[in-house]
């Protein structure tokens, strides 16, 4: 259980990829056999990532922001991230909440 990943982030186990997450408030469940696995997560830059958005889907919405750059509107992403009148810009990447393993045998997913 993945309980935030900041913010675009690829999930591989055992070398397939097996979980993308481009929202850092949301958080993700992998289920997978027991044994042994090898879980990697690959972070992508959330300024390049918000930029590149920005530019394929920017045309559609007229963007007004006080403070910062315009791209943080695309990233699910803590806005204050990317720089604010009382702080710098420092944009974080990494797990920002726990990563728990969990096992059961029966689990009910959904009523």
């Amino acid at each position: 259980m993945f309980d935030g990943l900041d913010t675009f982030a690829h999930v591989y186990v055992d070398g397939r990829l097996a979980l993308s997450s481009d929202n850092m408030f949301v958080p993700a469940r992998l289920a997978f056999g027991a044994g042994r696995h090898r879980i990697l997560i690959h972070f992508e830059c959330p300024l390049l990532r918000a930029r590149e958005l920005q530019t394929a889907f920017g045309h559609e919405h007229r963007h007004v922001v006080s403070n910062g750059e315009a791209s943080r509107l695309f990233a699910r992403k803590g806005q204050y991230a990317f720089g604010w009148d009382w702080g710098p810009k420092l944009l974080s990447i990494g797990p920002w909440r726990p990563i728990r393993l969990e096992t059961y045998s029966t689990r009910i997913e959904e009523l």
